[in-house]
């Protein structure tokens, strides 16, 4: 089949396709983009994440290890499971160190695999899964970090001395997946819902990558 029919046949089967990632056409892997100038998940729109496993939004960024950096995004879902996002230093010989967040019964679970911290947090808000929007905030302050749930922290005196240079919205990517060591639990359910106002505060290297994710109406 040819790429370009391929393209076309996912833009149609979630509204706006972004990237046809990895599809196998003529027994090859093929990479290529398919533009959509309405897809932004740094405004105030932002993208929906589809369900399906290569759903997702990657963040190519600047070194996220500084005291006051932050990370920050709204988002809104009906479902009770899902990624909302990890980070990832991609490019180093070193062991893997990951941060993620998770919705996990409506309730956010918040892992973290640095060299100073081995944990997992069960953050204790209200259920998230209304269908309502709601904003996220993870803030580095020295070695310590915390999560900010519409306007209210958690857990201030965590350490978390990851060096991140690579945020993932929406999905676990298999190849990030198998590195883990030691792993951080994979809850089920690939996170189906709109994020917006995305904001890195060290800044991106690149664009945003966006794969098979639509505009969020």
């Amino acid at each position: 089949m040819h790429l370009d029919s391929v393209c076309e046949r996912l833009s149609s089967y979630v509204f706006i396709a972004v990237v046809c990632d990895l599809m196998a056409v003529s027994s090859r892997h093929v990479k290529r983009q398919c533009e959509a100038s309405d897809i932004n998940i740094l405004s105030s729109r932002g993208v929906k994440i589809e369900p399906f496993s290569m759903s997702k939004v990657e963040l190519s960024t600047n070194e996220f290890y500084k005291s006051g950096e932050k990370l920050s995004f709204d988002f809104k879902t009906k479902y009770s499971r899902g990624l909302l996002f990890y980070g990832i230093h991609r490019g180093s010989t070193e062991r893997s160190e990951i941060l993620a967040l998770w919705l996990v019964e409506g309730r956010l679970v918040f892992n973290v695999r640095c060299s100073l911290a081995d944990l997992d947090l069960h953050i204790h808000t209200s259920r998230l899964d209304d269908g309502n929007w709601h904003s996220i905030e993870f803030r580095r302050k020295g070695l310590k970090g915390f999560i900010v749930v519409d306007g209210r922290p958690y857990y201030r005196r965590y350490h978390v001395k990851c060096k991140l240079n690579t945020f993932v919205i929406g999905g676990m990517d298999s190849a990030d997946a198998m590195i883990l060591f030691p792993p951080i639990p994979i809850y089920d359910g690939h996170f189906e819902g709109c994020i917006r106002n995305l904001h890195v505060s060290s800044g991106l290297t690149t664009r945003p990558n966006y794969f098979a994710v639509s505009s969020c109406h």
